[in-house]
């Protein structure tokens, strides 16, 4: 394995970690360095797409989803677009598509 390979692998394995803690601005920042390299990642895609989803939810349950429509229409389009890049390379990747329903579905209740 190549050093650029480690590389990209030790940033992918902080996005999740960072994920997993709820750091989503560094996650988000993380899965977009790996994606810059590999624009055919379609685990960097999917964890991508979670910390999209994952922003949305935050606001929710601090209820300032109300406040500022923009920013969480902006995080659901965002997510949905990665979930749509991950079927692109994996079409029968059943989470992507059940993340892109629950998504639209926000869309279509006004959020």
């Amino acid at each position: 394995m190549e050093n650029s390979d480690k590389n990209v692998e030790g940033i992918f394995k902080s996005g999740v970690n960072y994920l997993e803690n709820g750091q989503l601005k560094d996650a988000i920042d993380a899965f977009e360095e790996v994606i810059a390299v590999d624009d055919n990642d379609a685990a960097a895609h999917f964890n991508l797409g979670l910390a999209c989803m994952r922003m949305v939810r935050k606001d929710v349950d601090r209820e300032e989803l109300y406040e500022d429509k923009t920013d969480e229409e902006s995080w659901i389009l965002r997510a949905i677009s990665e979930f749509n890049k991950v079927l692109e390379l994996e079409p029968e990747n059943k989470e992507a598509k059940d993340n892109i329903k629950a998504l639209n579905e926000l869309l279509d209740i006004g959020i």
